[in-house]
């Protein structure tokens, strides 16, 4: 979903200059019984606001973050539009009872297929840096522009290579390389905007002079359920590396058979 636009028609002309905002209704309520003493319960933050003026017209008002929760699962109460402040000057806009068909509130919605799938962005590290202080957290940004990310998909796991074979391990030896080691830590999650979702990675230890290789699950999905598909893997080279790698000589390891 791109955009939601709540338009409501102002018919009777009040004051100029008040502001009425937008509100989530927070709790079920029912038109038939529903009263100014009974309302129900609505977020005291707008998701858009109008500032009326001399003449009558439409209120359009920007709802789109609300419709997205609504379409991914959070209950839908509806929306008060509500001016907080006190008066009696206060302009009248039509209902969906209004015989004029055409000037009834409206609510529409901008929308389109959604067959993108969410992508790594802003790695801190970066992929390939070299000489990283071993104290170093390890930050990257989940992102999905349309549906947003499904925070519950995002499996993290980071490891050093120093006991794999290839480039950037030290295993020298007869027999089978251990696999590369599993570094501990707490991964924080921002999800305050599901469409880029900062992971923040504390080691609980110092990173070893080594390659550490990051890797987010390929199950990493959208909130409509398009998954990735290949892991999202970057490395970095933490300060140190090429001390930690000469230190061990075929004359050392001669000399310890």
């Amino acid at each position: 979903m791109e955009e939601a636009l709540l338009e409501v028609y102002e018919c009777i002309i009040g004051a100029s200059g008040l502001t009425f905002g937008a509100y989530k209704i927070l709790e079920d309520w029912d038109e038939a019984t529903v009263t100014w003493g009974t309302q129900p319960q609505w977020s005291y933050t707008y998701e858009d606001y109008i500032v009326t003026d001399s003449s009558p017209g439409w209120w359009e008002f920007d709802i789109s973050e609300l419709c997205r929760e609504w379409v991914y699962g959070t209950d839908n109460y509806g929306v008060s539009i509500y001016y907080q402040g006190s008066g009696c000057s206060f302009p009248y806009v039509y209902s969906s009872d209004y015989s004029g068909t055409s000037y009834r509130p409206k609510l529409t919605v901008d929308y389109c297929f959604d067959e993108e799938t969410p992508y790594g962005d802003g790695f801190d590290p970066q992929d390939g840096e070299t000489d990283v202080p071993s104290d170093s957290n390890v930050v990257f940004h989940l992102c999905d522009e349309l549906a947003g990310i499904d925070v519950d998909t995002i499996h993290f796991s980071i490891e050093d290579t120093s006991r794999a074979p290839g480039a950037g391990g030290n295993f020298v030896g007869v027999g089978d390389p251990m696999p590369a080691r599993h570094i501990a830590g707490d991964l924080e999650i921002d999800d305050d905007d599901i469409h880029d979702v900062v992971c923040t990675f504390d080691p609980d230890d110092p990173l070893d002079a080594d390659v550490i290789t990051c890797t987010v699950d390929g199950s990493l999905a959208d909130m409509l359920g398009n998954p990735v598909g290949d892991d999202i893997v970057w490395s970095f080279s933490v300060e140190g590396i090429e001390t930690a790698v000469q230190d061990t000589t075929w004359g050392v390891i001669k000399a310890g058979f």
